[in-house]
């Protein structure tokens, strides 16, 4: 049996909204490779601010790295969070969004050196 194909412009026509689309898309939400190794959701928060949070990104996630004299001015123009406090050894989530100001997804930003970043985000993300 052959399976039709047809173009996402097509397949948005057939819906009121992009978003009742999704809500309603069969794929079911993204399962993780690895378990979760914490009890919930609200404990695991309570840790990153009480304690250390030791995270092994290599069996999930896909790292890609950025370096040059204008990796901050790039930074700044792609993402909708400020990098005023950011640089050398230092972590944060950046998250894009396009011109409508919807979110086009987030990563985790690691500052290497003054001129080096590594982000890290799921397969197929970059």
């Amino acid at each position: 049996m052959q399976t039709k194909t047809i173009s996402l412009e097509q397949k948005l026509q057939n819906w009121k909204n992009p978003v009742e689309m999704m809500r309603e898309a069969q794929t079911g939400p993204y399962v993780f490779p690895i378990a979760g190794e914490f009890s919930n959701w609200r404990d695991e928060q309570e840790s990153w601010q009480k304690t250390a949070a030791l995270f092994h990104l290599s069996k999930h996630m896909t790292d890609v790295y950025f370096s040059g004299p204008d990796l901050m001015k790039l930074l700044s123009r792609l993402a909708v969070n400020s990098f005023s406090n950011f640089g050398p050894n230092k972590a944060k989530q950046i998250v894009c969004c396009n011109e409508d100001g919807y979110v086009i997804g987030d990563a985790i930003l690691f500052g290497l050196g003054p001129e080096l970043g590594r982000l890290s985000c799921r397969h197929g993300r970059v």
